[in-house]
């Protein structure tokens, strides 16, 4: 996604999610709790699991269907954030529910030490395996080194209390972004040549993914 143009449509697509994620989570909640006499919170683990409008089907339609490609930014983002909601909730109730007592206290303050572990260290490890892949690229299989990297990062910011998901979240949109990262970190990403192409490490990167996002949809 262009970033000028993901940025004139953030607010309405976040808006619009924000909305779609509320009243679907929470009308599946409802219905667990009310309707089955579950508790709140396997209750809202239901609901946040079902509440989302799940990428992995609204993305590749929107782009068979004809429609301005503002709209179509608009669904893409809509889509994108509404997973990001779902796991982050569910990981805020998974939290939650390892606390005997007093697990809405818990859960806040795991939320928010877990999170900041995770994002410091998926910086971090983010911007210094874009220096090394941009040594790597001309190597072949450098995307199982990232992918042996992405394990990494998980197991230790998991062993240091924080969010290994979120870890990898972050990790994965550094990583993504990458060509539009040298006008966010000057000074610390070579900035690409005029004219040059795509470096290779990032292309086979994303190709990489694309097959993982493949193997996993198809295994759900």
């Amino acid at each position: 996604i262009d970033p000028r143009q993901a940025l004139n449509q953030a607010k309405p697509s976040l808006l619009l999610s924000i909305l779609c994620f509320l009243v679907s989570a929470g009308a599946m909640t409802a219905l667990a709790r009310f309707g089955w006499g579950w508790e709140i919170l396997p209750s809202a683990m239901l609901g946040t699991a079902l509440g989302c409008t799940s990428s992995a089907i609204v993305i590749p339609v929107a782009h068979k269907i004809r429609m301005p490609e503002q709209t179509r930014t608009l669904l893409d983002l809509e889509a994108a954030f509404s997973d990001t909601f779902a796991v982050i909730a569910m990981l805020i109730l998974m939290s939650m529910a390892e606390a005997k007592d007093g697990w809405l206290a818990h859960g806040l303050g795991h939320l928010a030490s877990s999170f900041g572990v995770a994002a410091l260290v998926a910086l971090v490890v983010g911007v210094a395996w874009l220096l090394v892949l941009e040594h790597t690229k001309h190597r072949p299989l450098s995307y199982l080194l990232t992918f042996a990297v992405l394990i990494l990062l998980y197991a230790i910011v998991e062993t240091l209390q924080g969010s290994g998901a979120i870890a990898v979240l972050l990790f994965g949109i550094l990583v993504t972004e990458a060509k539009h990262l040298t006008r966010w970190l000057p000074g610390i990403l070579p900035k690409p040549q005029p004219g040059a192409a795509p470096t290779e490490a990032h292309a086979t990167v994303q190709w990489f993914h694309q097959e993982m996002t493949f193997l996993v949809r198809t295994f759900f």
